[in-house]
């Protein structure tokens, strides 16, 4: 098995779409301790990396990232819609 090169998303996101998907991963991970889940489980760093390119992040444009389903969008979609919504408002 070939390893998964890791990806430096600082590198590959701009600034502000960099500083989206930091906020996204601290929700990730407050989510996977709620569930007891690993944060992988919920969004993997890509759909999250997809998922912060996404202004602004809806429901609907949630469903349009490539890995993420009705399922994940069903669970975790409005908290993290009304998340990015708060932090873009403050």
């Amino acid at each position: 098995m070939g390893e998964r090169q890791k990806v430096d998303y600082r590198q590959v996101l701009d600034e502000a779409t960099f500083q989206r998907f930091s906020r996204m991963r601290e929700l990730r991970k407050q989510l996977a301790l709620e569930e007891a889940v690993p944060p992988f489980a919920i969004f993997s760093d890509a759909e999250l990396a997809a998922l912060a390119k996404v202004e602004p992040l809806t429901i609907a444009a949630m469903l349009g990232v490539k890995g993420v389903g009705e399922k994940k969008v069903e669970k975790y979609g409005a908290r993290f819609t009304e998340t990015l919504a708060k932090d873009e408002k403050s």
